[in-house]
């Protein structure tokens, strides 16, 4: 539970002893993911999982960047580095295929953006996904994320290497948690910004032998 609900409970039930265990999975979860007859529950989720399938026969396993900035936030304060965000991600060499949770319906996705992406044939904007389905596919090698926390829970409980680009206070408190040397996530919070072109891009580099930017 979070921590204001836990002094909610201790407040209300006083007679009773509460204790702030963290997250439950169930053991499924743990050991092989979830079942696979619910990992696909709906005609995007079927094209979410198809994609990641296309992806690893073409570029092989961990080669695929799952981008999720959860459910409501969005970096809107800071529109050039989501630019340049996906800039370098289209410009990456080798390719770096991708996957944007939310990507339908993000306001700051340009129709430059999505022509683009469409065009590079290895990127897809998608909705709500499966989100554990696609943690724990072959094919998905890092996670950028928001640092919500269950984001962190679910990229630790999948083993998925996490990029830490928190955007409002609410990540702040989980992504402060973990050491920067931890070698469990990799924090973006300042983005290393150079010149190309007259336009900013994001210093990005990546090993598909090695499976790790």
């Amino acid at each position: 539970m979070e921590p204001g609900e836990v002094e909610e409970m201790k407040r209300t039930s006083p007679m009773h002893l509460f204790y702030h265990v963290g997250p439950q999975y169930p053991e499924t979860w743990w050991n092989g993911g979830i079942l696979p007859q619910v990992q696909a529950l709906s005609t995007q989720d079927e094209q979410v999982m198809s994609f990641l399938n296309d992806m690893n026969k073409s570029y092989g396993p961990n080669s695929v960047l799952y981008i999720s900035f959860g459910t409501t936030f969005l970096p809107y304060n800071t529109p050039h580095l989501f630019d340049a965000l996906v800039k370098t991600i289209l410009a990456a060499d080798p390719p770096l295929p991708f996957l944007f949770a939310g990507g339908t319906t993000n306001k700051l996705l340009t129709a430059e953006h999505r022509d683009e992406i469409r065009k590079s044939g290895r990127g897809l904007l998608a909705g709500f996904v499966p989100q554990q389905a696609v943690l724990k596919h072959e094919a998905t090698g890092w996670y950028l994320s928001h640092a919500g926390s269950n984001s962190i829970n679910e990229a630790f409980l999948n083993q998925v290497l996490w990029f830490c680009g928190p955007i409002h206070l609410t990540s702040l408190s989980p992504r402060t948690n973990f050491r920067s040397d931890s070698g469990l996530h990799m924090n973006l919070s300042r983005f290393e910004m150079a010149k190309a072109l007259d336009e900013p891009h994001i210093v990005v580099q990546w090993s598909k032998e090695q499976g790790k930017l």
